[in-house]
């Protein structure tokens, strides 16, 4: 059944490319592919995967922070932001500001897609998980308008904590524009998050991160005191040479 149901979605997949390129003149230029996304720990899935002719291409990592430990305890601080630079929570008017930024921020990263207004409304500030009181913006008030460099998106999956067994903070999406990167606003970020989610009483903060993110995100993350929980790997098969 597996198999089957892979070879119908594989020649929809396929179909649908086709139809695309058909509906959209822009995207008819670029190269295609088909994906399939697999925790590492379903193993009959990955080798489906692989006897359909998809190829491991890129590796994902859920890492996990405690919260509670003493040791951690300095972790709560904001640290120092470039001159200018101020830290503030989510509110509405600074959606479209975020939307922007990410779209921004996210240019150079891999498999990324512009989000238009919709999109950003549906997937992220509508989404029922998503906390403004626990996510925030880092804004560059020395020029005449303000400014968004950076921003993290927080979000609470009250639905798996029972699974779980715990409680947690999730940060969905994290970004800094390029040329405000390496000056420590990513830190203070995810500082002010760790604190957020410690003040609302969950003992850890959890993210998902690209473990070939060009950014030095990951290193960031460890140095955080986040750990590996579990990994997916992305399987691709390309269309175009």
């Amino acid at each position: 059944m597996g198999r089957e149901l892979l070879r119908w979605q594989h020649e929809r997949g396929i179909e649908r490319i086709a139809e695309r390129r058909a509906e959209d003149p822009d995207v008819g230029g670029k190269p295609a592919g088909l994906g399939i996304y697999v925790e590492d720990h379903i193993v009959d899935r990955a080798w489906l995967a692989s006897a359909a002719g998809y190829t491991p291409m890129r590796y994902f990592s859920e890492m996990r922070r405690p919260l509670r430990e003493p040791a951690n305890a300095a972790a709560y601080a904001q640290g120092d932001l470039p001159a200018g630079i101020s830290l503030e929570q989510f509110a509405t008017q600074w959606s479209e500001p975020v939307r922007r930024a990410h779209n921004t921020a996210f240019r150079d990263h891999w498999n990324s897609v512009e989000m238009d207004q919709e999109t950003w409304n549906s997937s992220t500030v509508e989404d029922e998980a998503f906390r403004p009181a626990l996510s925030f913006v880092a804004v560059d008030r020395s020029g005449i308008e303000p400014d968004v460099v950076g921003y993290v998106i927080n979000a609470e999956f009250v639905q798996d904590w029972a699974a779980q067994g715990h409680t947690e903070g999730y940060t969905g999406l994290i970004g800094v524009s390029a040329r405000w990167r390496g000056r420590g606003i990513a830190r203070a970020l995810l500082q002010v998050s760790a604190r957020s989610f410690a003040a609302a009483g969950h003992p850890y903060a959890c993210l998902g991160v690209d473990t070939d993110n060009a950014t030095g995100a990951v290193t960031l993350y460890v140095r955080l005191g986040y750990e590996q929980t579990h990994r997916t790997t992305y399987f691709g098969f390309a269309l175009d040479p």
